[in-house]
């Protein structure tokens, strides 16, 4: 994983929801990142993925990853694989 920068952008909000009649908070920071995964099709090929990292420090920092790309959406952003450091 190749993360750009170390900025994580904290979100801190309440939301009203009319239907229940409740105010909802919320208090997550998101990082983007890149996913580079090894090409079924050749192996020298390293696939780009972007995916959002969210933080919820309302559960104890647990941490979740959002893809951008859809999973039937062809990679269009490969890197040779020896380029990359390790």
């Amino acid at each position: 994983m190749k993360i750009p920068g170390s900025d994580w952008k904290r979100d801190t909000r309440w939301t009203w929801y009319p239907t229940s009649k409740t105010w909802e908070k919320t208090d997550r920071s998101k990082l983007q990142a890149q996913l580079l995964v090894t090409s079924k099709t050749d192996p020298k090929l390293l696939e780009v993925h972007v995916v959002d990292l969210f933080k919820d420090h309302l559960s104890n920092d647990a941490l979740k990853a959002v893809r951008w790309d859809d999973k039937d959406v062809p990679v269009q952003n490969l890197i040779l694989a020896d380029k990359v450091k390790s």
